[in-house]
């Protein structure tokens, strides 16, 4: 670290912004992001703001400063509860809170597009997992950037709607991950045979180096009904899908 001319810090610190710690962030970490955008609230005059221009800064303001926290973290649900609050109550009562009688429409009505009957108050929930979606996006699209090849900020939950809303087509298959790219008419073999996918020891290959030498197969003898599995498994792949997986050990693309 000598040729580093930095300060060492240790964990819990932050950098760049953003809280880092070698476990999961605690409520004391994520309360400094709620606390600033409570305090933005004392700077306006929410009482001579009326409604149309208080929505105005819920949705331009107050949803938006947390998105460079939300593109790298997923909100609990306690945090996701305090930061309605405070954009509620400041939208219908002018301050951090509102009681019932003062919300004119339900908060879940509120964050409905308007073509629905909404009013277009963000959902946080939905757009941080938007926002984290774009890590598998962009390793998928720029696989020259610096942090592709390690862990990215995605739950497996975002990892399976990322691979509902996308499909691989196959070229030489140098790109495409054998068990989590949605190559199979759309499909990822991963969600097609969960049991094999458990029982698979290298899940991290890509297509091509899977098929080509057969190492996708590996760990599937543990299962007694493995051949069966594998069957119906390579049926599903061949059946009407851009690849055919030959006897031999190489992959044929079809035009």
């Amino acid at each position: 670290m000598e040729g580093f001319q930095c300060s060492i810090k240790e964990f819990p610190c932050s950098y760049l912004g953003l809280p880092l710690h070698t476990r999961q962030l605690r409520r004391v970490d994520i309360q400094p992001v709620i606390d600033k955008v409570a305090n933005r609230l004392s700077t306006w005059k929410g009482s001579f703001i009326n409604r149309v221009g208080r929505l105005k800064l819920v949705n331009t303001v107050l949803s938006s400063m947390q998105m460079y926290f939300l593109t790298m973290f997923d909100l609990k649900k306690w945090a996701l509860k305090k930061n309605d609050k405070i954009r509620r109550g400041f939208l219908w009562n002018g301050t951090s809170d509102a009681k019932g009688s003062q919300c004119l429409v339900d908060w879940d009505n509120c964050k409905k597009p308007k073509n629905y009957g909404g009013l277009d108050v963000l959902n946080l929930e939905k757009f941080s997992r938007t926002l984290r979606l774009r890590w598998l996006w962009y390793s998928w699209v720029d696989p020259n950037r610096p942090w592709v090849g390690s862990s990215v900020p995605c739950s497996e939950v975002d990892k399976q709607f990322f691979r509902c809303c996308t499909s691989a087509t196959v070229g030489d298959g140098r790109t495409a991950m054998f068990w989590d790219s949605s190559w199979v008419n759309g499909h990822a073999p991963r969600d097609l045979a969960p049991n094999l996918y458990k029982l698979a020891w290298r899940k991290g290959l890509k297509l091509r180096e899977e098929v080509q030498n057969q190492t996708w197969t590996r760990g599937l003898w543990r299962m007694s009904i493995a051949t069966g599995g594998v069957c119906l498994f390579v049926g599903s792949c061949t059946r009407g899908s851009i690849l055919r997986l030959a006897g031999s050990n190489y992959m044929e693309v079809d035009s």
